[in-house]
């Protein structure tokens, strides 16, 4: 199990990549991030738990309701990691319902990512095409 202070440290890295730079900046509402654990420490039950709360999340009327308030949506990226290290992401930016709906379902394809040892990257099993779009 990861400690608090890891864990905080990991939210506040995924929402200054989140952020962006450069040319790829885009303005939105809200940056959100969703950091999940991947590590040996979480089984496979609690990697489930924690995928289907979030694509409830978003199916979710009421949250896509308060998407679809804000004027330049929300951005959202899903983070993948284990011993401290981002293994894998998957990001998009909704402003609709419909763009949540999208991106439950895109969450609810995604099996567990698996660490390739030694250097702590993970592949997830398919692409995800078209999530990011301005």
């Amino acid at each position: 199990m990861k400690t608090f202070k890891q864990m905080l440290i990991g939210v506040f890295t995924s929402v200054l990549l989140l952020a962006g730079t450069g040319a790829n900046a885009m303005i939105v509402d809200v940056q959100l991030a969703l950091v999940l654990d991947i590590s040996g420490s979480i089984d496979d039950n609690e990697y489930n738990a924690q995928m289907n709360g979030y694509v409830e999340a978003f199916k979710n009327t009421t949250v896509q309701d308060r998407i679809g308030n804000f004027s330049n949506g929300i951005a959202v990226e899903m983070f993948f990691y284990a011993s401290n290290v981002k293994v894998a992401s998957i990001e998009a930016v909704l402003k609709t319902a419909a763009d949540s709906e999208a991106f439950a379902a895109a969450i609810a394809a995604i099996t567990r990512p698996t660490v390739i040892a030694p250097d702590r990257r993970a592949m997830l099993p398919h692409e995800i095409p078209g999530l990011l779009s301005p």
